[in-house]
């Protein structure tokens, strides 16, 4: 860090072309470096220039750069860390700036993210592209008036208590492992899970208001006696329980209710919170415990009423889908650099 101020040097600099004082004398006085001093004096270096070295590529470039790997991520084709610096590579070479192999470097990426907060690496949630490609302002537009339709005709126009909504969701035993404090340059880190790839099924069904009736939970199994393993007493109050062959529900429901990332994402936390502080992994016995936890946690009053807030239904509210959620139909209407 330079151990002057700006108006330390330019007071130095002031009198130096005065000629009140020498280079030397001003610098002294103003505890500025003689060098710095006479650098400005000289016109070597402009006053005002930043501080440091000047970047590779100039910070509008930068932006320009950093807006459009945004805009991917926006639209569901988001850039890997390998994949950006792949293209700012090439991107740079453009603009005839040359990396090594093409590829710009980790020194440059580390400056970029200091100079840029705005943006870091997040996990991506995979969508299939079909659902990406249906969200377009016409259907949409069509959703809503077929909805309104029918909360008019219904007489349920706003009317929270006797709007529902019901879905299923599948909790693994060995949900992917978070990421953990290890030994810098370690090439394999390790974390416990359970053997099996089993999944529970879980039905939620929740209103508007954020009432949810007990879950109904479906469990691998050809008979009732696969229940007998999963610790079925530390299940929620009310949890109806059925045996599935293939761990699903025999009918599926395929409408998507936005409640259950909360749910998942709760579940995964308890897991590798017992895991992590027992050093066990969780099986059927523990399965109950866990999931109790999750569920109370995380289907309460305020998330559910806040999924049919947030997607216009309760209350109706056509507006409440945001520009961002039509970005990946209108991919290729994007600008490329």
């Amino acid at each position: 860090m330079k151990p002057y101020s700006k108006e330390a040097l330019c007071s130095a600099l002031e009198e130096v072309r005065q000629q009140t004082l020498s280079i030397r004398a001003a610098a002294k006085k103003n505890s500025v470096p003689v060098t710095t001093l006479h650098n400005r004096v000289s016109g070597r270096i402009t006053m005002g220039a930043k501080w440091g070295k000047t970047t590779l590529l100039p910070l509008a470039k930068e932006k320009e750069l950093i807006n459009y790997a945004l805009q991917r991520a926006e639209m569901g084709i988001g850039f890997s860390k390998e994949t950006f610096l792949r293209f700012a590579g090439q991107f740079a070479k453009s603009e005839g700036v040359t990396f090594k192999n093409s590829v710009a470097s980790e020194k440059w990426w580390l400056g970029l993210k200091q100079r840029n907060p705005e943006f870091s690496l997040r996990t991506a949630e995979p969508t299939a592209l079909g659902r990406h490609m249906s969200i377009t302002r016409l259907r949409i537009s069509r959703y809503f008036s077929q909805l309104i339709s029918v909360l008019v005709e219904n007489s349920l126009l706003d009317k929270s208590p006797f709007i529902w909504n019901m879905d299923e969701t599948g909790l693994s035993l060995s949900p992917k492992c978070p990421k953990v404090l290890a030994r810098k340059g370690s090439k394999v880190v390790h974390a416990k899970s359970s053997s099996p790839r089993e999944l529970v099924t879980i039905i939620a069904c929740g209103n508007a208001s954020g009432y949810v009736i007990p879950p109904h939970a479906f469990i691998p199994g050809k008979t009732v006696r696969a229940l007998r393993s999963y610790g079925t007493e530390n299940a929620p109050e009310g949890t109806k329980l059925s045996v599935s062959d293939s761990g699903w529900t025999k009918q599926g429901i395929s409408e998507l209710w936005s409640v259950f990332e909360a749910l998942k994402s709760s579940w995964s936390d308890h897991l590798h919170r017992f895991t992590s502080t027992t050093g066990v992994t969780v099986g059927h016995a523990q399965f109950f415990r866990m999931f109790k936890l999750a569920w109370t946690e995380s289907m309460i009053a305020e998330n559910v009423a806040s999924g049919f807030l947030a997607t216009g239904i309760c209350p109706y509210n056509p507006g409440a889908v945001p520009d961002l959620a039509y970005a990946p139909p209108e991919l290729y209407t994007a600008r490329v650099l």
